[in-house]
């Protein structure tokens, strides 16, 4: 075949818009209804999906600057009918970018190829000038060929403009994005040491302004070895702690960067889509060791007890049940979005904490944050003010027009100042110290505290057919809870799923054996420990609700008093619990 220049591909990008290829559909639809899942793990992990389910997957590879490497793997895949995105750009001092002409021959010849993945362009110094030049290329290049652009980032503290922000002011880069937005995909990557909550805000406000199509999560374990943390519970040894010379070799690290990741809490991974469901994310994926699939003891592929037991349910839940709100609901939802100036020393300047502080954010000090470079806090500590959309500063009027209340930098003379206009925009719907988010008639409620045994509670009002009634509970650490109001039942799915890793057990070895630990992490898990879930539904008629549940990890134990009109219901598991309430 004959092998393109780089001027001809962004000629041909050029014409193809001329021509109007925005009325050809992108390569895969993507909505609330319609969301994706993006693994990782070849065909061993894909033959592993039940057939329904892998109906919304796709399987990401890395494509390399090899063309006959690739086109070997796109054939196979492509007789299998296995949806693939590829891995093209990265940071540019740790891989080397595919090359355009390469991947517009790959999407002319495969149609099982239905987009790209760009990642991490945030890391060291920023975004560089040929990582942005060849970011706009790429995006363009995908929406011509109609293909999805996943583009994953995070932010740090110590650069002043988190790169999403950077995509919304920078005319030929926001222009890239708002052409082609019914291609592009904002991720937020759970990784680095700060910014969470702005990298969220970021994302979902390109969305919600309606300049991309969709918004999603990447969720990593790799958050957990950032902070420093390894057995639960132990505080954190600071920035990388375990391994500060990431990836220079088990002879240097012991491979202890792979211990500290692997031991983050299974659960972990369900909390953060969740939370990101919740917000409209639409586009799902988890870059880890233990999330996917794995090798056993004898060599046989099996999913990983993460995927069985915390990952999956949630992304079945979610898609079984039509959970995802729309965006339109998270526009209604969310009340206020914040304005972008572009302006220098704004409140997303510098750690990015100060907008998000006085709400939910962080709870360290900006002085405390730059020091230790370090910000725990990923989750929001409350659901009440649900999130703060970032409107992009090149964001046209009819962007702006979607939103019933937008603010500006510098609007609020004091933290105090900010949350009292807020409380006043976001009467209280729930009560407790979990986190809890009520859009899309359901309530996503979670144990905030990400390596703190903290328990946490909560009490919000729900409907069982006709008749009012008062969910409350306690949630242990690593503890979730979804409750639902479907066809007159009210529908909750707990879960607490956790693996004893017992990596931290002493005598530790010199160097840790990440192969040998998998293989006995998906053969043989130490999953037996249960843990209390306790749940009581009030009926304000004082009548006694039906109940129903299925579980394979746990025993379910419920009392009702007439005098007080409660239900309690005693969860002792590990792993998800299903129950249904019925009138």
């Amino acid at each position: 075949m004959k092998t393109l220049s780089r001027r001809a591909v962004l000629q041909s990008m050029a014409t193809g818009a001329a021509a109007g290829s925005r009325r050809t559909p992108v390569r895969r639809k993507i909505d609330s209804l319609n969301p994706l899942f993006v693994v990782e793990g070849g065909m061993p992990m894909w033959t592993l999906l039940s057939g329904e389910f892998r109906s919304h997957c796709a399987l990401m590879i890395h494509a390399g600057v090899d063309e006959r490497a690739l086109f070997t793997e796109l054939e196979k895949y492509q007789r299998a009918a296995v949806p693939v995105i590829i891995s093209v750009q990265g940071d540019e001092a740790d891989t080397i970018r595919t090359p355009l002409r390469m991947i517009a021959r790959a999407f002319d010849s495969f149609p099982a190829l239905i987009g790209c993945r760009a990642c991490e362009l945030s890391c060291g110094p920023g975004m560089t000038s040929t990582e942005r030049r060849n970011l706009i290329d790429l995006i363009r290049l995908c929406g011509s060929k109609r293909g999805l652009i996943h583009w994953q980032d995070m932010g740090y503290p110590y650069q002043r403009e988190h790169i999403f922000m950077q995509a919304g002011r920078e005319p030929e880069l926001f222009r890239a994005l708002s052409e082609n937005g019914d291609c592009v995909i904002l991720a937020e990557k759970n990784n680095g040491w700060g910014k969470y909550h702005q990298t969220r805000s970021l994302a979902m406000g390109m969305w919600a302004s309606g300049v991309v199509a969709n918004w999603g999560l990447n969720a990593e374990d790799w958050w957990w070895y950032e902070q420093g943390y390894g057995k639960r519970f132990a505080p954190s040894r600071g920035r990388r702690g375990w391994a500060r010379q990431l990836a220079a070799g088990a002879a240097v690290t012991g491979n202890w960067e792979y211990a500290s990741a692997v031991s983050s809490p299974d659960i972990l991974y369900a909390q953060n889509a969740m939370c990101a469901a919740a917000g409209g994310a639409t586009v799902f994926s988890f870059e880890s060791m233990h999330a996917y699939c794995h090798q056993d003891r004898e060599g046989k592929y099996r999913l990983t007890p993460a995927w069985r037991n915390a990952i999956y349910p949630l992304l079945r839940t979610l898609l079984d049940n039509r959970l995802i709100p729309s965006r339109e609901q998270v526009v209604e939802r969310a009340r206020v979005a914040w304005a972008d100036s572009g302006e220098e020393g704004t409140e997303l300047d510098g750690t990015g904490e100060a907008l998000y502080r006085p709400l939910y954010g962080a709870l360290e000090p900006d002085s405390e944050i730059l020091a230790a470079k370090l910000s725990r806090s990923l989750l929001p500590r409350t659901g009440r003010y649900y999130y703060l959309p970032v409107i992009p500063k090149l964001a046209n009027a009819a962007a702006r027009a979607r939103f019933a209340h937008i603010i500006h930098p510098h609007q609020f003379a004091s933290g105090a100042a900010e949350r009292t206009y807020f409380d006043r925009l976001n009467p209280a719907e729930s009560s407790g110290t979990a986190l809890a988010f009520h859009i899309n008639h359901a309530w996503y409620v979670t144990n905030p505290h990400e390596n703190e045994a903290i328990a946490t509670n909560f009490s919000c009002p729900v409907s069982i057919g006709s008749a009012r009634a008062q969910l409350s509970g306690v949630l242990e650490p690593h503890s979730l809870l979804i409750g639902f109001e479907r066809g007159g039942q009210l529908r909750l799915l707990a879960n607490n799923y956790l693996v004893n890793t017992h990596i931290w057990d002493e005598p530790r070895p010199a160097v840790f054996d990440g192969e040998a630990y998998l293989r006995n992490y998906v053969s043989n898990p130490d999953d037996k420990q249960w843990r209390a879930t306790k749940l009581e539904v009030t009926s304000a008629e004082h009548v006694r609700p039906g109940l129903r549940y299925h579980t394979e990890r746990g025993t379910v134990r419920s009392n009702w008093s007439r005098d007080t009109g409660k239900l309690a219901i005693d969860l002792v598991h590990n792993g998800p619990v299903w129950l249904e309430l019925t009138p």
